[in-house]
């Protein structure tokens, strides 16, 4: 099973970090532009890509976090059932 997820595990835990990446940099990029966006009148766009990529984020933390949680109870259980058995 562990070997079986690997990779899942680890390619979840890399978009989780990249999604996090892309919401950590484009809120710099807000604090660094706000006078540009006010002159432009962007908040609305701005606000509304930021939806976008947090969205985003959440999406693959919660996958992230679901796959975890699901082995953690996986394996509670072969721990139980050895148990058990022995």
């Amino acid at each position: 099973v562990v070997q079986w997820l690997n990779g899942r595990i680890t390619r979840y835990r890399k978009v989780a970090r990249e999604a996090s990446g892309v919401v950590t940099g484009f809120v710099g990029e807000i604090f660094h532009a706000v006078q540009a966006v006010k002159v432009a009148s962007a908040e609305a766009r701005v606000i509304t890509r930021f939806r976008e990529v947090n969205d985003e984020r959440q999406f693959t933390a919660q996958r992230d976090n679901l796959l975890n949680q699901a082995m953690g109870t996986i394996f509670g259980n072969v721990v139980n059932l050895g148990t058990g058995i022995i």
